[in-house]
């Protein structure tokens, strides 16, 4: 006779007892519970770094773009200065913010700058300091990244000689 192996014998000792089969399963969960946190909270960390840089690199374009405009065309006095051409042709939304004021954290995704003349001990330089700060949102907390850059308007003098061919 053959024996059927699909079903066991009713005396049979062998299998696993409703205790150790609801044991399993508890682990079982405990460990998908706790990588599927793991995985969430590194989703939630990576975003968060990626939203960040990405508005670091507008913040960063913007401040290139003022120093650059700013040493090209002499700007000495950045406070009576009209900065709104600056931007007209850029896909970039910048916003001039006088030096007295402070920066509008309700303003999101819109990178704001303003733009000083720094001084020496009292004595004005010829160089334009930029602060530029963008406020952006991320999974519903205000963030804001905020960068510095000075423009030099009559050239770089490290301490060495010039000479000119």
């Amino acid at each position: 006779m053959k024996r059927n192996i699909f079903l066991p014998k009713a005396n049979s000792k062998k299998g696993f007892t409703i205790v150790e089969v609801v044991c399993a399963v508890c682990v079982l969960v405990i460990f998908t519970v706790a990588i599927i946190t793991l995985l969430t909270t590194t989703h939630n960390s990576i975003l968060k770094t990626s939203v960040a840089d990405n508005n670091a690199a507008k913040v960063e374009s913007v401040l290139d773009e003022l120093v650059d405009y700013t040493v090209n065309n002499k700007i000495d006095n950045p406070d009576s200065y009209n900065w709104d051409g600056v931007f007209e042709n850029s896909d970039i939304e910048a916003q001039y913010v006088k030096a007295v004021d402070p920066f509008d954290s309700t303003d999101l995704n819109i990178v704001q700058f303003k733009a000083a003349v720094t001084d020496s001990g009292g004595i004005k330089t010829d160089a334009v300091k930029f602060t530029a700060t963008m406020y952006y949102t991320v999974g519903g907390n205000t963030e804001h990244i905020t960068y510095s850059s000075i423009a030099y308007l009559n050239g770089l003098d490290w301490g060495g000689s010039d000479s000119e061919a």
